[in-house]
């Protein structure tokens, strides 16, 4: 890690870590480690991307940004080859991954403690003619970028931050040492109290037999859903179309009287005594 800076306010920063580890929902955590980041670090425009086991999103959560924008980065870099391996969050998720198990290594070699890195970018020096930066940076006025992840118990990233700039401001040293001691101490919390153990076969058979009012095919997919999988995941493992999938999801919120992901997922687990 880099030297912690002499200028840490340590009071502030243990009554945001304080703040936030006292939120026991894991969607509600990792919200309010978005929202009351500003005590510390100052952000533009933030996006907190949850992802499935296969590092596909399948929600996310914004601050100063706009839907039709984030629609528009998805499609873009889901529907351009050539730039989809490089930004894609599926992507940048597999990167920042690669990039903590090197770091780990270094460490572990030179007889360091681990840490969890942050990432930044500079967007005055990516090409200004590209089509990523024309379509998704320049619309949202971004200059300055940094970022980090949250790991799962099987180190598959599953929650990652996006903190943009459109002032002609660059995060600081002692703001990206700040950001690291956060992704360090609330990565931490997220991997041993709100990474929810694998859904095993025993939990599918528990929520196959339990008393819900579901098809067959609708517990098939819940229990898909309990797993972490998005919508394109479920269509891909059962080999049906992503609508289908949605069909049914909307057939399971109202059976079960729900009306969000969280709160399906709540229900679900309550059903199998998890």
């Amino acid at each position: 890690m880099s030297a912690v800076p002499t200028s840490v306010q340590w009071s502030k920063l243990n009554e945001y870590l304080l703040q936030v580890t006292t939120i026991h929902q894991p969607h509600d955590f990792c919200v309010a480690a978005l929202d009351l980041l500003p005590k510390l670090v100052s952000y533009d425009q933030g996006i907190v991307y949850f992802l499935d086991e296969t590092a596909s999103v399948y929600d996310e959560y914004l601050v100063g940004v706009s839907e039709k924008a984030v629609r528009a980065y998805h499609l873009h870099v889901f529907d351009d080859p050539e730039e989809e391996s490089e930004w894609s969050v599926s992507a940048i998720a597999r990167q920042y991954a690669d990039r903590i198990i090197a770091d780990a290594k270094e460490k572990e070699r030179l007889g360091r403690v681990p840490t969890n890195p942050i990432t930044s970018m500079d967007f005055s020096r990516y090409p200004h003619d590209s089509r990523f930066y024309r379509e998704c940076v320049r619309p949202r006025g971004i200059r300055f970028s940094t970022g980090f992840g949250f790991f799962d118990m099987r180190g598959r990233v599953r929650v990652v931050f996006c903190l943009d700039r459109t002032r002609n401001v660059d995060y600081s040293h002692d703001e990206l040492t700040l950001l690291e001691l956060v992704a360090m101490h609330l990565g931490n919390t997220y991997v041993n109290f709100h990474a929810e153990p694998p859904f095993g076969h025993g939990d599918t058979l528990a929520l196959a037999t339990s008393d819900l009012p579901l098809t067959a095919r609708e517990r098939e997919i819940a229990s898909l859903i309990l797993q972490g999988s998005s919508a394109k995941a479920v269509a891909d493992r059962l080999g049906i179309s992503r609508e289908t999938v949605y069909k049914h999801v909307n057939h399971i919120h109202a059976k079960l009287g729900v009306s969000n992901q969280a709160e399906l997922i709540a229900r679900l687990r309550e059903s199998v005594g998890r």
